[in-house]
């Protein structure tokens, strides 16, 4: 009798395709499936805060859509964890079951206390990561664990606990990290560093786009090979007392986007070049007192979008090529040594939405630009022209406008009706007349602050004024000024 093997050949077919469909879906081996289950048994955590572990395996057994856990393609592996912020407050040992995930790729335990402990040893088994975040979750010296983790493109360490790099030293945690990316060491305390960690950043991390160090108490100099790490596009050193004059090096990171050096206690001149780099977005200096520098001519279409100068002692004017930067929506300026006339090129800077110019020497007029969206001040200069009477359409989105002590002459234009949203207004010490717009005075709900003292304003206030205001202070004293008694 004839056997047919068709029956045969198409069940087994059939198997192969549900197989592959079984795959293709993600759906998770069991054998990670049982890892999974045992980091979990082994984790004590709190379920009011948890959003990921609480659920694993009560709705799905597919561990691969629990919430937190990514899987391959076509295997079933889990290769990404995601459990930040999860209330985690036990210790990670080293012998736990997530150092056998080994085809982890993505690792995040961010924002968790696991009981204060120390980075766990265990991590030099996940050899495969490329992403790394245990920020804000570990306490202690920061081990040697990373050295087998040769495709790490993304480490953040950032710490509000006490988390130190110390011995071992910088250079050697991450000598082996030539394809980072990016590192997030924040509040990291690396005060025995000395400057040895700028040499090594530039030495062991050549692909390095983004580097943050902000209050790590690390020192000066910086070492000028840091200069050749030409894919940089983000620096931010903030709070960190470097004492030392500002690396001229900086200034050939031709691929810088944001450059952040708040309360550094630079000294010396600051390289114009830098804000001249095409791709420079943000530029923070502030509290910098000894840092001297100029503005230079700004390239055409340039990409600044936020400059922060205030409290260092940068000088001179602003340049008529101000008006390039289209892009500027804050600008703050404020407590340096500015001086000279404002150009009349920033009413082209239609985006701004923060200006700030206070405690400087500047004079002239005041360039009020078409639209401020929220935020603009002009006091303590040597402004003396009147206020352009378009004024109140420059500001009509904006809450906050000051232009005291300066010399300003006239009156308040009408138009400071149309600043419907203006809750803070401050004209005080000046040499302003005429009369108070009633719109102020009488229409306003939702003006708080009104500081007109200090000036020549006339005319007569109905005692009823001063009942039911929205106003939270005003000063309107040293005018000439009467209060009509009601009958």
């Amino acid at each position: 009798m004839k056997i047919t093997h068709f029956p045969w050949l198409f069940l087994t077919l059939l198997f192969q395709i549900s197989l592959l469909c079984v795959l293709a879906t993600g759906q998770c081996l069991d054998s990670q499936r049982s890892l999974l289950l045992q980091l979990k048994q082994s984790l004590t955590f709190d379920s009011s805060l948890s959003t990921k572990l609480v659920q694993w395996n009560q709705t799905t057994e597919d561990c691969c859509n629990w919430r937190g856990v990514t899987c391959s393609k076509n295997g079933g592996r889990v290769i990404g964890l995601d459990l930040d912020n999860e209330g985690i407050r036990s210790e990670i040992k080293s012998s736990s079951t997530l150092f056998r995930l080994h085809f982890l790729e993505k690792l995040n335990l961010a924002s968790n206390s696991f009981n204060g402990t120390q980075i766990p040893s265990g991590l030099l088994n996940l050899s495969s990561l490329v992403y790394l975040n245990l920020s804000n979750s570990f306490s202690g010296q920061v081990p040697n664990v990373f050295s087998r983790m040769k495709k790490l493109a993304v480490l953040d360490l950032s710490n509000a606990y006490s988390l130190k790099i110390e011995h071992p030293k910088l250079s050697i945690i991450v000598q082996n990290l030539t394809q980072l990316a990016e590192l997030y060491l924040d509040t990291v305390d690396m005060s025995t560093q000395g400057s040895d960690w700028s040499r090594a950043i530039a030495s062991s991390l050549p692909n390095l786009r983004i580097l943050s160090l902000t209050n790590c108490r690390i020192t000066g100099p910086i070492h000028s090979s840091f200069g050749k790490l030409q894919f940089l596009s983000v620096i931010k050193l903030d709070g960190n007392s470097l004492n030392v004059p500002f690396p001229e090096s900086f200034a050939n990171l031709s691929n810088l986007k944001i450059l952040s050096l708040h309360s550094c206690n630079f000294s010396g001149v600051f390289p114009q070049r830098i804000l001249q780099i095409p791709t420079l977005q943000t530029l923070r200096l502030s509290y910098n007192d000894l840092l001297k520098g100029s503005l230079p001519e700004f390239p055409r279409n340039g990409s600044l979008q936020e400059l922060f100068l205030y409290n260092t002692n940068f000088s001179g004017g602003v340049p008529e090529s101000i008006g390039n930067m289209a892009r500027l929506y804050d600008i703050d300026l404020s407590q340096s040594s500015f001086s000279g006339r404002i150009p009349q090129s920033m009413v082209k800077l239609t985006q701004l939405v923060r200006l700030d110019f206070a405690y400087n020497k500047f004079s002239g007029e005041i360039p009020i630009p078409p639209k401020i969206y929220e935020y603009a001040d002009y006091s303590s200069n040597d402004f003396s022209s009147s206020i352009p009477p378009n004024i109140g359409d420059n500001i009509s989105a904006a809450y906050f406008f000051s232009a005291s002590r300066n010399n300003l002459t006239g009156i308040i234009p009408e138009s400071i009706c149309n600043a419907k949203n203006l809750a803070v207004l401050d004209l005080s010490y000046n040499r302003l007349n005429g009369k108070i717009p009633s719109c102020l005075l009488h229409k306003s709900k939702v003006l708080k602050v009104l500081k007109l003292g200090h000036n020549n304003f006339t005319g007569n206030l109905s005692g009823t004024f001063f009942k039911g205001r929205g106003l939270k202070s005003l000063d309107l004293h040293a005018n000439q000024l009467e209060i009509v008694p009601t009958s």
